[in-house]
């Protein structure tokens, strides 16, 4: 089954992973729900086959066909030749992972199939291809603004109104690298559960000529279940992965473009505050205010250098007024920019929040109970 510390991804009321965290879980339940029920099934299908083969070893043939006589007939369900990767192969069944090797009750594990012998399978089960590898540093380098925004946050956000540094920390809180893991480990069961279906669908073919009567078409309606469900699970873990993914390359774009644009804004605010000493800054500030908000600028400009004396240029000024109207129109696009992530992000919990409640009502369900022969 899946684990708890495999798959919590926190993060503040007001960030991202906050947003879609309520829908990871709840897509998670059903994950952990599904995988659960069919590790417990398929360990015990596989020590009943295992079972029921010394059985047929150990018991007259002609004996056992008078007891299979006696078991609720049924007709079997063939398996469709195009599911069988190797019917050439289709007799010599290869376990994906051996039930009895897992006696000792480990939780149920993906990477309990890499050690099998298919280099393709473990390939499929090691690789992370979607996933934009840069995203958690430029998040990284984001917060890392904290330390230069420190001085000058509270310049920028009475200028502009805009908190940026607790935004951008509220924005990106949360353990990014758990949300990497979860699409991960949903991705690795989506191609384990695929392998599984093959496996299951090589043995049907593999016992189809060689047991026959009713307790091998129960055995095979029984497979056949199994291989359904394990194609609709496959289908469900694999889409959830890609929609994590789908939303992690999207936001990864937003992330550098809203790293660029603190970075500029940094840069207007620093050369701003170094542009004057204080007291005349705090002056010349207000006025720019006053000139942004409809004042003439050319004429306010003059008077200002003049009040002030000590060297003022009005041209001094002026080239301020155009960098205090940078950095608004700036920060203005950084509030555009997280106001879009923000929604993407929204868009995203949507689109996870379907998949986990269609998943109940669109998969196979699996077999009521686990496979039973009836001697063993």
């Amino acid at each position: 089954m899946l684990g708890e510390t495999d798959l919590n991804v926190d993060g503040s009321e007001k960030g991202l992973l906050a947003i879609l965290t309520p829908k990871l879980d709840f897509l998670t339940e059903g994950a952990k729900t599904n995988t659960g029920a069919a590790a417990e099934l398929g360990r015990a299908a596989g020590r009943e086959l295992g079972k029921a083969a010394r059985y047929y070893d150990n018991t007259d043939l002609g004996e056992a066909a008078n007891l299979d006589a006696q078991y609720p007939p049924e007709r079997s369900e063939p398996v469709d030749s195009q599911d069988v990767r190797d019917p050439a192969a289709a007799e010599s069944f290869r376990d994906v992972a051996d039930p009895q090797a897992d006696a000792s009750g480990e939780p149920f594990s993906p990477r309990m199939l890499a050690n099998t012998g298919d280099e393709q399978l473990a390939r499929d089960l090691t690789r992370d291809e979607g996933w934009p590898t840069g995203l958690e540093q430029e998040i990284t380098e984001i917060i890392g603004f904290g330390g230069r925004l420190t001085s000058i946050n509270d310049f920028i956000a009475e200028q502009t109104g805009f908190d940026i540094l607790e935004e951008c920390i509220e924005l990106f809180a949360g353990d990014w690298q758990a949300l990497y893991r979860q699409s991960v480990l949903f991705d690795q069961i989506g191609t384990a559960f695929d392998a599984i279906k093959a496996n299951i669908d090589q043995g049907r073919a593999g016992i189809a000529p060689n047991w026959d009567g009713n307790a091998a078409s129960n055995a095979e309606n029984w497979l056949a279940q199994y291989s359904r469900s394990s194609a609709a699970h496959s289908t469900f873990m694999t889409e959830a992965a890609d929609r994590i993914r789908d939303f992690a390359q999207s936001a990864y774009h937003y992330v550098v473009y809203i790293k660029d644009v603190l970075g500029v804004i940094v840069d207007l605010a620093l050369e701003i505050l170094g542009a004057f000493t204080g007291g005349t800054l705090n002056k010349v500030l207000d006025v720019i205010g006053k000139i942004l908000e409809g004042g003439s600028i050319g004429t306010t400009a003059v008077d200002l250098a003049e009040s002030l004396g000590d060297g003022v240029d009005a041209r001094d000024i002026l080239k301020l007024v155009a960098l205090v109207a940078q950095l608004e129109s700036t920060v203005a696009l950084l509030v555009q920019a997280v106001s879009l992530l923000v929604g993407l992000a929204h868009g995203a919990a949507g689109l996870i929040e379907v998949i986990a409640a269609a998943q109940p009502v669109e998969s196979q369900p699996w077999p009521a109970e686990p496979y039973d022969h009836p001697e063993v």
